[in-house]
Formats: structure tokens, C-alpha cells, sequence
């Protein structure tokens, strides 16, 4: 899998997590392949998720208080 894709995927997953709190396979906006990617790589995801809270908390675009 490249990369780009893996970080789609990746970005899904933050997005279900930081708008519901929680990914459920019966979720719309991930499908069951990209599911299994995330529990595949799911220490990458969990690193992604921390650096891109960062960088959004950095940025002005969350606030701490959300997380």
C-alpha cells in the first residue's frame, strides 16, 4: 500500500475519532478493508493521530480542552 493511501485512510480514522470519539465498523465513512488497514497498522495510526493533534492545536485549529 503507498503511503498517500495509507495516510487517507489514516485521516479517516482521526476524523471519525476527533467528530464521535470512536471508529465502529458499522460506519459509513470507512469501509471493513480500510478498517483492517487501521488495526494492521495501528500503532502508525495512533502516532499519526498524536502528531496531527499537534500540529492542529499549533495551528489554532483545536483546542486542547477537545481532546
Amino acid at each position: 500500500m503507498l503511503k498517500k493511501d495509507l495516510v487517507k485512510i489514516f485521516q479517516k480514522g482521526r476524523d471519525l475519532i476527533t467528530s464521535g470519539g470512536y471508529i465502529q465498523k458499522t460506519d459509513d465513512a470507512i469501509s471493513d478493508e480500510e478498517m483492517l488497514v487501521l488495526e494492521k497498522h495501528l500503532s502508525e495510526f495512533w502516532v499519526f493521530f498524536e502528531e496531527a493533534n499537534k500540529k492542529d492545536i499549533e495551528l489554532g485549529y483545536l483546542d486542547p480542552s477537545q481532546i
